[in-house]
Order: C-alpha cells, then structure tokens, then sequence
C-alpha cells in the first residue's frame, strides 16, 4: 500500500469518527433527557357538567376516600385538577380507618381542601359514635366541615334512625362549631332521613347518567357522581364528587374546628 493510500485511509477513518461523535454529542438531549411524567387531569362527563348551577365557572373536583383507596400519593392528587377531598375516619362506636391518620397527615402538605366522614350505624349509641368521631379528628388540619355517612338501617325503624340521628348531628355541630353535610342516596333519604334534615347540606350518590334528587330534598349541595373514578396517585378506583355550585359552595363549607380545640 503506498503512502497515499495510507493517507487516505486515514482521513476517511479519521472523518468517521469526527461524524459519529458529532451525531452523539447531537442526539444525547434526545436520548438522555428524562421526559416528565403525564399528570392526569380530573375531566367532568358531559353529563355531570349538565348538572352544574354555574356552567361558566371552573368545576370543583372532589374525591372521597378510605383505607381501600391504598396507598395514595397526595401531590399527584392535588396536581390533577381535585380540589377538596374527603376521608373517612370512622365507622360506628369503635372502628377508626386504618389509613385516616396517614391520609390527613399526607394530604395536609397539598392545597387541598380537607374534610372528614363517619360512618353512621343507626344501632349504635350516637353519643358513643360522636365520641369515637371526635376523637379521631381532634387535632387535624381539617378545613371543611364533617360529613356524616348515612345509608344502612341495621334493621332500625325510620323513627329510630331520626332519632338517632338528630342527635348525633346536633352534637356534631355542637362539638365543632360547623353545619354538617349528610351523605345518602334517594330512596334512603326519603325514607329514613326526610325533609326535617334539610337545614343540613345534603351529598348525593348517585351513579346515573341523569341524577335524581330525592323529593322534598331543599339544600343539596354535592353530587357523587361515579364509584370508579382514575385520578394520578390513586391505584384503586375513587369515589368521584363535584360541587354544584362551584367555588363559593366550597368556601360555605369551611370549617375552622375552634370549638373542637
């Protein structure tokens, strides 16, 4: 091989290795740079959005939740358009959900608007219930008022869950200074809770494409509109909620808990 061919050998092999590491040094934003992660947003169905009071407005995305929600990553929740959400505390006179404490603590690092449920048994003393509620509530950074859970009998007479009832709402109110909401769904409602409760805020549940309110109700306030919402940070399905009134609805439901303190 003559030295001219040496030469040019060199220079193509020379010119290879100057190509490839211009090609590297223009791909590696592409290949090296981490993408960010999706966030999912919250959507309203073209049904709910039918329902609001205030169709101009932004919608008000809730969720409530328990301890078979999981392991929730509450930024993710609060970066993915919900704005309030609700965790259940207690069940009866003497159950406290097991993941309450960690979900408060978690979700009290976000924007989010706070509140907390019990779960009403009607065969259960209502002092007892309000005791075990206030008990697991004491000192948490809760912003909206306490919702009370009613939608099973325990083979308990209409009168009787009234009774009941009444009580424990009254001592609620008592206790914490704040107008709680009452959760159910229509038929219960009409006939186990009635219009006599209608100075409460009234939560509905209901999965239809349509709601229907219960007759006679006056000051319904939040509608569960579906049992299977996907939200960033939840694994499991989510109870998903909507304020009908929107934004000024919420800031009525505030609750500071001075007279809980």
């Amino acid at each position: 091989m003559t030295d001219k061919s040496v030469k040019k050998r060199d220079w193509l092999f020379g010119s290879l290795i100057v190509a490839g590491l211009g090609f590297m040094l223009l791909a590696r934003p592409v290949v090296f740079t981490p993408q960010p992660a999706k966030v999912e947003l919250a959507q309203l169905p073209d049904n709910v959005k039918t329902q609001l009071r205030q169709p101009s407005q932004t919608p008000v995305h809730g969720i409530d939740v328990s301890h078979y929600q999981g392991s929730i990553d509450w930024p993710a929740v609060a970066a993915a358009n919900i704005d309030f959400a609700y965790v259940k505390a207690t069940d009866g006179i003497t159950y406290t959900d097991p993941a309450f404490d960690t979900n408060v603590a978690s979700a009290a690092g976000t924007q989010l608007k706070l509140g907390a449920y019990h779960f009403f048994e009607a065969d259960d003393d209502p002092q007892q219930q309000l005791a075990n509620f206030l008990n697991a509530i004491k000192g948490k950074p809760l912003s909206l008022v306490p919702m009370v859970d009613v939608e099973v009998t325990d083979n308990q007479p209409a009168s009787q869950i009234k009774r009941r009832l009444t009580q424990f709402l009254q001592q609620l109110e008592q206790a914490t200074g704040c107008t709680p909401l009452i959760y159910s769904y229509r038929s219960f409602w009409q006939t186990n809770i009635g219009p006599d409760f209608n100075r409460y805020p009234f939560w509905l549940a209901d999965y239809a494409a349509k709601p229907s309110p219960p007759e006679g109700v006056k000051n319904w306030q939040i509608w569960q509109y579906s049992e299977q919402g996907k939200v960033a940070g939840i694994e499991h399905p989510v109870d998903m909620d909507v304020v009908l009134d929107g934004a000024p609805r919420l800031a009525q439901l505030a609750c500071d808990y001075q007279a809980a303190r």
